[in-house]
């Protein structure tokens, strides 16, 4: 009987951390663009549920303060004080 070897052991692939919360992640919002979401593919599908058409909106709005703030924190990170100078934004 003949046992093959790898030539090199299996290491796992190491990623991020899924039980670690990231310094930025709110969990609170996130869950608001869920149950938006949840809104307008429950009114699309014919549910009696009054008024899914909002859930765009909320969506909508939820997504902009998201993605504002991420705007904002990389535009302080990488500018620090250009615009002060006369630099480009």
């Amino acid at each position: 009987m003949t046992v093959l070897m790898d030539a090199a052991p299996q290491v796992p692939e190491e990623g991020p951390d899924p039980t670690v919360a990231r310094p930025h992640h709110r969990a609170d919002v996130q869950g608001l663009r869920a149950l938006a979401v949840t809104l307008v593919v429950a009114f699309h599908a014919g549910l009696p549920i009054p008024g899914g058409f909002i859930g765009v909106d909320v969506f909508f709005v939820i997504s902009g303060f998201v993605i504002g703030g991420l705007l904002a924190r990389q535009l302080g990170a990488t500018s620090k004080g250009t615009a002060a100078r006369g630099g480009d934004i």
